[in-house]
């Protein structure tokens, strides 16, 4: 039985994992080729290395998708990739997860909006940076505690066709939350997922008029990995959904309702204490 699950192992080992790339414009494979390294790490690779096919696998037949005119979110691919990459990194040297943790990181965010009385508000997209800080509990493969996060970013938008006014901008100046997160942690990789609340500062404008800034509440939802790169230093990468309250802006033409929706990127270093 150890014989054969070496062999498993070390076929595993040199055969080429297919990852992904996502771009703004397409998608590209590269290849990772992960190492056996030592007996003791044997049944740990054989089984990520599993886990980093299955998600290929699936990955291809969202690209095939795309190619077919078929509906396939970019998000799930990318997500899809991290998982990949996560697996196929089985032979890091393994990180504790415990305690507490700082991150820095950057940030793409694009915005969405729903509104009433025929509003239609510029959709908005920006870069920024991002501040995490949190505390992690471990109770064997089980990793979770509260965290805090900041972006801080000018994130803006506008539009020359916005329905009842002939143009707007729309401009989030920064956002927070406040989370739990939970993960499961692999050899040398932890998985996470986050749920908490959320809220933004924005202000919406139009042609010869404009309300003060408003900070609307909502949900946060997110999914992640974290990967050791240097004693308690690990890089972190996640896909966040934020859905806000409605808030009433009196925009010069009447009162009208508006939604943020939000989708955020993140990349970042975590310092572990």
């Amino acid at each position: 039985m150890a014989s054969q699950t070496s062999s498993f192992a070390r076929k595993g080992g040199k055969a080429a994992v297919h990852c992904i790339t996502i771009t703004s414009a397409r998608a590209k494979f590269i290849e990772i080729s992960p190492r056996v390294r030592d007996n003791d790490n044997i049944i740990g690779i054989a089984r990520n290395a599993s886990i980093a096919a299955a998600c290929c696998m699936t990955i291809r037949k969202l690209i095939a998708k795309r190619r077919a005119g078929m509906k396939a979110p970019l998000i799930s691919i990318s997500i899809l990739a991290l998982f990949a990459g996560v697996a196929s990194h089985a032979q890091t040297p393994p990180m504790d997860w415990k305690g507490p943790y700082v991150s820095l990181g950057a940030s793409q965010t694009k915005v969405s909006y729903s509104a009433s009385a025929g509003y239609s508000p510029a959709k908005a997209s920006g870069a920024g940076a991002s501040l995490i800080f949190g505390y992690n509990f471990r109770y064997d493969t089980l990793v979770y505690g509260p965290e805090f996060l900041a972006n801080f970013s000018d994130i803006k938008g506008s539009s020359s066709s916005c329905g009842t006014v002939a143009s707007c901008t729309s401009n989030i100046e920064n956002y927070l939350a406040a989370r739990i997160r939970v993960g499961y942690a692999l050899d040398s990789a932890l998985v996470f997922g986050t749920i908490g609340v959320a809220f933004d500062e924005q202000n919406q404008r139009v042609t010869g008029a404009s309300d003060p800034s408003k900070r609307h509440r909502g949900v946060s939802l997110g999914l992640g990995a974290e990967l050791p790169v240097a004693p308690n230093l690990s890089a972190r990468a996640e896909i966040e959904y934020y859905r806000f309250d409605r808030k009433t802006y009196n925009l010069g033409f009447g009162p009208v309702e508006i939604r943020p929706k939000f989708t955020a990127a993140r990349l970042g270093l975590s310092y572990n204490f």
